[in-house]
């Protein structure tokens, strides 16, 4: 599953993050999520918690919190929100150009290839697809509270 492989990223920094700065324990951990990513929390919090075990990282809190993704058209300059930007999607991608997970889902292909985005979504107001992802695109560690 993506989110595995995702939470295997962050689980490596903040060690590496642990390791440089002499971190005795990792007590709290606080991530923002791209709403663009289509991540499932509970099981990217589940699997982060797993490869903790045994590590400075165990017992840690892990806080997640979803950064809300907006757009901008270059050309017309109109904002807009993923709802919107979804719905577009959902009318270009057909079901059996979606992607099974291994619960037999499907998936929008964005889960998997966010930049995906560029080519699949046009402005609402002008057509035009000469867009930007303001934000809600990325996963970042936003806070990591130690203990020396």
């Amino acid at each position: 599953m993506h989110e595995w492989s995702l939470a295997e990223g962050i689980y490596q920094a903040v060690l590496e993050f642990a390791k440089d700065h002499d971190v005795k324990k990792v007590l709290e951990i606080e991530i923002k999520v791209g709403e663009l990513m289509q991540l499932d929390l509970d099981l990217m919090k589940e699997a982060i918690l797993m490869l903790a075990q045994g590590s400075v990282m165990e017992g840690a809190e892990i806080k997640l919190t979803v950064e809300k993704a907006t757009f901008s058209c270059e050309k017309c300059g109109y904002e807009w929100n993923f709802e919107v930007a979804k719905k577009e999607i959902e009318q270009r991608v057909s079901k059996d150009k979606r992607i099974k997970d291994d619960s037999g889902s499907l998936d929008l292909p964005l889960h998997y290839i966010p930049d995906l985005v560029y080519a699949l979504v046009t402005c609402p107001r002008c057509g035009s697809s000469n867009i930007l992802v303001a934000k809600g695109r990325d996963i970042k560690i936003q806070k990591i509270t130690v203990e020396k």
